[in-house]
């Protein structure tokens, strides 16, 4: 069970920050939906400035936003 113990979070570099980021996802990613949640995709090949031989990769990132139907600013940061 090392599952268990693990640390489940992303990076800063993983995470949406920035209003544009989320709106370029919003307008031209495909959405996925379901009874509670809705999940927006977006595939942009980037270039890994981390490698030596700057290989095109996908870079993954990932942003979480809860409504206002959720409950006050609390619960919805939780629910996060």
């Amino acid at each position: 069970m090392e599952l268990l113990n693990q640390n489940y979070k992303f990076l800063k570099s993983e995470r949406l920050h920035l209003t544009k980021d989320f709106k370029r996802v919003y307008d031209f990613g495909i959405a996925y939906h379901s009874r509670k949640l809705v999940l927006f995709a977006l595939s942009t090949p980037e270039t890994n400035r981390n490698k030596q031989d700057d290989c095109p990769t996908l870079l993954r990132r990932i942003g979480f936003v809860t409504g206002k139907k959720v409950g006050n600013a609390v619960t919805r940061n939780r629910v996060r």
